[in-house]
C-alpha cells in the first residue's frame, strides 16, 4: 500500500503543525469577523443565516419547551450547541459554535497535510499542501456560519483520514473513528449517508486479510452509525410510527407548499440555475433578485433568457412572460393578503403544471441532459465571491490579489481535484487509499446534481478539503511524471543517444 510509509510522526510534530494551522487560519478569522461582522450576527461574530433556524431553532425549543417542534431535520448540529447553552447565554453558546467550527476546521486542513505527506512522502509538496489547506477560503468562510457547512466539511475530511491512517497503521481504533465522523456527517448533512456502504464496500473488497478480518473491520466501521441512528429511528417510530433513518422531511413542510418551491421544481427540471443571487440565474427572468444586505455592493440586473429547448405545446415564451408578474408580486404588500394568497395558489398550479408539461415531451433533457446543465451551474462560478462585502472596484489592491489567489485554488481544485483526481484514480485503481479519496471527492460534486438537482455552490463545501488534496496530489503525479521524462531525456543526450 502506497499509505504504508515508513515517515514516524511524533506528538511534537502534529502539535506544531496544528498550532501554525490555527495561527494562519485564526487570523483569517478575524479578518472575517472584522470585514463580515455588522452581517446578520446573532452573537458578538456568529452569522445568523436563512437556514439557520432549521439548525438552531429545534435547540430553542428544545430548552424552552422540553420538546421538538420541527423536526424535518437530522440533529447533528444541536449536540454541541446543547452543550454550549447548558453553560453560557445563548448568543454566547452561538459564538461558542462558530469558534468550535474553527478549532474542526484546523483539525481538518491539518488531516489533509498529513494526507499529502503519506502518499507523496515529499516534504516540498507536503508544505504546498499546508499553505493551500489553510489559506483557502471557499470552505473556510463558513466557519462564521450558524449552518452545518463547516461542521460537515470536518467530519467528512476526519472520515477519510481516520480510514487512511487505519490503511497506514493497521489500527482497528481508527475504523471506529472514522464510522463515529461519517455518522457525525450524514447526521449534518443526510446526503451523504451512502458513503456508508460505498466506503464500507471498498474495505471489504481490498486484499491482504481474509474475509472474516475484513468483515470485523467493516462492522467496527458502522458500529457508530448502527448505534447512533438505531436511537433515532427508534425516536421516530415512537413519534411517527414509522421507520426514519434519516430526514423527517426532504424540506420543511410549509416550505414544500409554496410558490417558491413551485418554481424550483419547474426551473431545475429543465436544468436552470435556480440561485437568484447569482447574477446568471435563470430564476431572474421571472422577476426574483437577491435583496443585498447595506453595505454590500449590488448585484447586477441580468434577466437570462430561458433555452428555446424547453419550451412545450403547454407553454411558449409569451406564456412565461404572462406568467411572471404573478410570481413577482405574490408578495407585493401593496395587494390584500386574499390577492396575494391567490397569486402564491396560481402560481404553484402554473408552475407544476409548466414542469409536468417539460417531463412529458422532454424526457431525455429532464432526466439526463438537464442533471449535466446542474453540474456545470454547481461548478460554474469564481470561487471567491463570499470573501468580500465590497465590490472590485472598491477593492486595495492586497485584497484583489487574495481574490485572484482564492478565484485560482477554486479552479485548481475543480481542474486537478475533479479531472485530475479521476486521471489519478485511474493509474492507482487498485489502491484503496485512492478509491476512498477521490471517490468521496466524485461523491461530493456529483450527488447533489444528479440526484437532488441543487446546484448552490455550497455544497460543495463538505467535501472542498479533500478536493484540494486530491489536487495537490494529481499535481505532484503530473511533475513526478514528467520530471522522469526529463531526466531520462537529460540522460539520454548525455548518453549520446
Amino acid at each position: 500500500m502506497v499509505v504504508s510509509g515508513t515517515v514516524q510522526h511524533n506528538w511534537r510534530f502534529h502539535t506544531l503543525g496544528l498550532l501554525a494551522t490555527l495561527l494562519i487560519k485564526g487570523l483569517i478569522f478575524i479578518y472575517f469577523i472584522i470585514d463580515f461582522g455588522g452581517l446578520m450576527p446573532d452573537g458578538h461574530f456568529a452569522q445568523w443565516m436563512d437556514d439557520s433556524p432549521g439548525y438552531v431553532g429545534p435547540v430553542d425549543e428544545l430548552l424552552e419547551h422540553g420538546q421538538v417542534f420541527d423536526d424535518h431535520r437530522m440533529p447533528g448540529y444541536a449536540p454541541p450547541l446543547l452543550v454550549f447553552r447548558a453553560v453560557l447565554p445563548r448568543l454566547a453558546a452561538h459564538d461558542a459554535m462558530v469558534l468550535l467550527q474553527l478549532v474542526f476546521g484546523c483539525l481538518a486542513a491539518w488531516a489533509c497535510t498529513v494526507i499529502v505527506l503519506w502518499l507523496t512522502r515529499s516534504k516540498l509538496w507536503t508544505a504546498l499542501a499546508f499553505v493551500i489547506s489553510c489559506t483557502a477560503m471557499f470552505h473556510s468562510r463558513y466557519e462564521l456560519q450558524l449552518m452545518t457547512d463547516s461542521f460537515c466539511a470536518s467530519a467528512t475530511t476526519l472520515a477519510v483520514f481516520s480510514l487512511l491512517a487505519h490503511l497506514r497503521s493497521g489500527r482497528r481504533a481508527w475504523l471506529w473513528v472514522a464510522g463515529l465522523m461519517l455518522t457525525w456527517a450524514i447526521f449534518l448533512r443526510p446526503i451523504y449517508a451512502l458513503l456508508f456502504p460505498c466506503l464500507g464496500l471498498l474495505l471489504l473488497l481490498r486484499k491482504g486479510h481474509t474475509w472474516r478480518l475484513r468483515l470485523g473491520h467493516v462492522l467496527l466501521f458502522v458500529l457508530p452509525w448502527l448505534v447512533i441512528d438505531g436511537a433515532w429511528v427508534v425516536r421516530n417510530y415512537k413519534v411517527y410510527g414509522e421507520v426514519r433513518p434519516l430526514t423527517n422531511g426532504l424540506y420543511n413542510p410549509t416550505f414544500l407548499k409554496g410558490s417558491y418551491y413551485a418554481m424550483l421544481q419547474f426551473v431545475t427540471a429543465y436544468g436552470g440555475n435556480n440561485n437568484y443571487w447569482d447574477p446568471q440565474s435563470d430564476l431572474r427572468f421571472y422577476g426574483l433578485y437577491e435583496q443585498r444586505p447595506p453595505g454590500m455592493a449590488p448585484l447586477p440586473r441580468v434577466d437570462k433568457e430561458p433555452p428555446e429547448y424547453i419550451y412545450t405545446s403547454e407553454y411558449n415564451r409569451d406564456s412565461l412572460l404572462l406568467f411572471r408578474p404573478l410570481f413577482e408580486h405574490r408578495y407585493d404588500t401593496a395587494y390584500p393578503q386574499v390577492k396575494q394568497d391567490s397569486l402564491r395558489a396560481l402560481v404553484w398550479e402554473r408552475a407544476m403544471r409548466y414542469r409536468a408539461a417539460f417531463v412529458e415531451e422532454h424526457p431525455f433533457r429532464y432526466h439526463v441532459w438537464s442533471r449535466v446543465v446542474l453540474v456545470g451551474h454547481l461548478l460554474n462560478h469564481s470561487g471567491s465571491s463570499l470573501i468580500f462585502q465590497k465590490a472590485w472596484p472598491e477593492m486595495a489592491w492586497w485584497e484583489r490579489g487574495i481574490k485572484l489567489y482564492q478565484s485560482g485554488l477554486y479552479v485548481f481544485a475543480v481542474a486537478l481535484g475533479m479531472i485530475g483526481g479521476l486521471v489519478l484514480l485511474w493509474f492507482n485503481r487498485r489502491d484503496t487509499a485512492y478509491l476512498m479519496l477521490v471517490g468521496t471527492v466524485v461523491y461530493g460534486v456529483l450527488i447533489h446534481s444528479i440526484a437532488m438537482r441543487l446546484c448552490e455552490m455550497r455544497y460543495l463545501v463538505p467535501t472542498f478539503p479533500l478536493t484540494l488534496t486530491v489536487a495537490v496530489l494529481a499535481a505532484h503525479a503530473l511533475w513526478a511524471r514528467f520530471s522522469n521524462r526529463s531526466r531520462k531525456a537529460t540522460h539520454s543526450v548525455r548518453a549520446g543517444k
